[in-house]
């Protein structure tokens, strides 16, 4: 269904995108924490505890097995997961444009039923397996606070028709309000979520007091068989779970061997990538620093799964770039098991 705030091939094309970014949880355990999935009510949760679930929902999710559509009626606290692949289309905090989310989501819906019924799938976890080259994405639309819309024009009528039976689609609502849900005025949908406290939820979606550990073993073997395209993306979410900001890939050509663009603590950087079958020398060195100035950034770095050459380190020291080798790399993959985003 077309939306008047945003072009329906734009839509379709960020929900079939292709640029899959990986870590190394995703390819552990890929979809494994939205298989008890369901429409939830989250009531008297904090920012903090809002962002905890989300944080982990997206750290243990790829955006081949989960998408989301946020709406944060301040945009603040949100704005951060912009960033992320697994965002349909940037945080939505007009809320003139709810009931055109709302509407998208029901023609999908609609759609999933059609494909469903083509190939005798019940839900969408049956659909996938008889579908494998076309798998779809679980959906996940989140409101950050319910009291804030609940009185939209027409809000009850679209999210109720929204809700019904659409978990069997792999579409889900997620909701959050500071409020008892007893204030809140949406009686005619209550029956149709699952209304837990902050601890309940956490629950439900797995996130487990005790971390799951991921062997180092595990993490290098998911780097060395990763392609260049791949390993850069997985770079890009190390950085991001572990506190980078304005993280983003260059041009794939004319990139002046730089990757990556970062922020962290008001320092910049420039980010080579290399995942290679042996060890960096020095023209990595060279092309870093080059393009660091190209970038006007702070601070060069090569990243790679492998170690440096002997001449290589000293180059680098002799200019200043930064050497992440394969044990920097692994220590930056331990947030992966805390399942923090951020």
């Amino acid at each position: 269904m077309e939306t008047n705030f945003l072009p329906k091939n734009t839509f379709q094309n960020n929900f079939l995108k292709a640029e899959t970014q990986f870590t190394t949880t995703y390819c552990l355990y890929d979809g494994e924490y939205l298989k008890d999935f369901k429409n939830i009510l989250v009531y008297k949760i904090s920012e903090n505890q809002q962002a905890e679930i989300i944080d982990f929902l997206f750290s243990h999710n790829s955006p081949d097995v989960m998408r989301t559509i946020i709406y944060d009626n301040n945009l603040l606290p949100y704005r951060k997961y912009n960033d992320f692949p697994q965002l349909l289309i940037p945080v939505v905090n007009d809320i003139t444009k709810l009931p055109f989310l709302i509407d998208w989501l029901i023609s999908e819906r609609n759609d999933r039923i059609e494909k469903f019924v083509s190939c005798n799938a019940t839900n969408i976890d049956a659909y996938n397996l008889k579908q494998p080259d076309n798998k779809l994405p679980k959906i996940i639309f989140i409101i950050n606070e319910l009291f804030a819309v609940q009185k939209a024009p027409h809000f009850e009528k679209y999210i109720t028709n929204l809700l019904l039976n659409n978990h069997r689609l792999g579409i889900y609502c997620l909701f959050f309000t500071k409020l008892d849900f007893h204030n809140l005025s949406i009686k005619s949908f209550l029956d149709l979520l699952y209304i837990c406290d902050f601890p309940e939820v956490k629950k439900i979606i797995g996130i487990d007091p005790t971390p799951i550990d991921i062997p180092s073993n595990a993490i290098i073997h998911e780097m060395d068989k990763m392609d260049g395209i791949t390993f850069e993306k997985f770079c890009l979410n190390l950085l991001i779970i572990n506190g980078f900001e304005n993280v983003q890939l260059t041009s794939e050509t004319g990139d002046h061997g730089i990757d990556l663009l970062a922020e962290k603590d008001d320092i910049t950087y420039a980010i080579q990538c290399k995942c290679y079958a042996s060890s960096i020398g020095n023209a990595a060195i060279q092309q870093a620093h080059t393009g660091k100035s190209i970038y006007h950034r702070d601070i060069a770095v090569v990243m790679t799964n492998r170690y440096f050459t002997k001449q290589a380190i000293e180059e680098a020291t002799a200019l200043g770039v930064k050497l992440w080798d394969r044990d920097k790399l692994l220590s930056l993959s331990k947030k992966l098991n805390n399942g923090n985003s951020h």
